[in-house]
């Protein structure tokens, strides 16, 4: 684990300035849990705010 100024870091970075909460992060769990997703193979779904894009 990373000392403080891990967070600091990633604000200076991070697209979005912060860190994702576990509530942005929920929906995307359930969908790909669910029978919604039953034909989503092989795909890459990232929930990271825009960080790997920046």
């Amino acid at each position: 684990m990373m000392g403080r100024e891990h967070p600091m870091k990633a604000r200076q970075v991070h697209p979005r300035a912060r860190h994702q909460r576990r509530d942005e992060i929920v929906g995307t769990a359930f969908f790909l849990a669910s029978h919604a997703a039953d034909f989503v193979t092989g795909a890459t779904l990232p929930v990271d705010g825009g960080y790997s894009i920046a």
